[in-house]
Formats: C-alpha cells, structure tokens, sequence
C-alpha cells in the first residue's frame, strides 16, 4: 500500500497497519479514490482517498506499550492523511468496551493517537489495565491508592504519542460509582456503599460529594490531589 513514495505516507501507514492488526476478518471494504496520485495526501484540497474497512474478531493494538484490543468489532476509515476507527464491542483485557472511538489525525510521520472509550468493568480489572499500560506509574499508582470493588461504569480518554513525541502520554475521564466498596489507603480507610462520580487526569484523582458508609454511620465525602481525603462532612 505504498501510496506516496516520496512522502514515506504510504510505508509508514503500511508499518503501522502491520504492528497494529493482529487478527481479525474482513467482509467488506469500500474504496474512494480521486485525484492524481503525485498530489496524494490532498492537503491543498486537490483530490480524495478513503479506505473503509470493517474487521471482525479482530485483535487490534494501537500501540505497542499498551495492552490491545480483543475480540473487537472495528470500523477503519484512512481519509487522506488522516486514520478514524469506531467500535461498538471489544476487550480491554477485562474490561469490556462499550464504545471505542479515535483518530490518528496525521498518519505521516511521529503523530499521536486520540481515543475516547466507554466502558464497564470491576473497579480492579479498570486499574490492572492502567497497570498494564504506560501509565502504571500516574493513573496505576492513583488507582491503587483508591481501591474500588465491584462494577464501575468508566469513560476516558486517551492521548498516545508515538515515537518521537515529546508530548507525555495522558487518560482523563471519570468513573461512575453505585453502592461500591472503596479502599483509601492515606488516610486509610474503608468506605461501603459508596455512589458518585470520581474523576481522575493522569495521577490527580479527585471527587465531591460522594455518599458512602463509614463504619455503618453515612457521610458524603470530597477527596482531591495526591488520592488524599481532603474533607469528610
């Protein structure tokens, strides 16, 4: 798929594409393709190539340090320089994806992935996959400090760079609590029933109002910065 030689576009979304897909079935694939080819990726609105491809039981590992995506269902778009993909079904280790979607929004050169994820899983599995990922040490390390068992409904983003970015990976986003068990290590204590939302940027991990149980007696409870309680009223 060497679409530009003398961009190096088409062997870099070759290789990349090589790495990536892992498994998977194709039964359908559309191509759109207008322009001259020596004009490719149309940056001055000169032409147009789309690719779509839609795989199935796929296995799909949008980059190398991080755990991939299983048993996935995914919806591929090339538009130009520019890769889209869109899932509605997949693993994240054991965490089942909801719905997955991204952008690497120019394939040529060092770049960066964007993905946005809705997903459902125990509290546990939702910090062994941030263990398992190049944010073991900000989102795993906040994760373990604030210990949530039971089911969590999650919704995060992530930033990926690729190599040569000097731009630090990043996942933000919050998880949805109901009546779960929660483990805060400093101070330490153990909350039951707690419901709410706690929001976490990289190893800031923060909440506010959250209703929980202490020692059989109700409370609602703010926590902010270093997984540290900040207040209890």
């Amino acid at each position: 798929m060497a679409l530009s030689a003398d961009s190096g576009y088409g062997q870099s979304l070759t290789d990349y594409l090589s790495a990536a897909i892992q498994a998977g079935r194709v039964n359908t694939s559309k191509l759109l393709w207008y322009g001259k080819l020596s004009d490719f990726p149309y940056r001055d609105h000169n032409g147009m190539f789309q690719a779509w491809v839609g795989l199935r039981d796929a296995k799909f590992s949008f980059d190398t340090n991080w755990p991939p995506l299983t048993d996935l269902q995914l919806d591929l778009l090339f538009q130009n320089e520019t890769m889209y993909l869109d899932s509605r079904s997949a693993t994240l280790m054991n965490v089942k994806g909801k719905r997955i979607t991204g952008r690497i929004p120019v394939l040529s050169g060092d770049g960066h992935l964007e993905i946005e994820a809705k997903a459902t899983g125990q509290g546990s599995a939702v910090r062994d996959y941030m263990m398992a990922s190049p944010l073991v040490d900000s989102v795993g390390a906040a994760l373990t400090a604030v210990q949530v068992s039971g089911d969590v409904k999650a919704d995060f983003q992530l930033y990926i760079p690729f190599s040569g970015d000097d731009t630090p990976s990043r996942a933000w986003g919050y998880a949805e609590l109901k009546e779960n068990h929660v483990e805060i290590d400093a101070p330490p204590m153990t909350l039951e029933k707690v419901s709410g939302r706690v929001e976490f940027d990289n190893d800031v991990v923060k909440a506010t109002g959250l209703s929980a149980e202490l020692l059989s007696q109700p409370i609602f409870l703010d926590f902010q910065g270093q997984n540290a309680a900040k207040a209890i009223r």
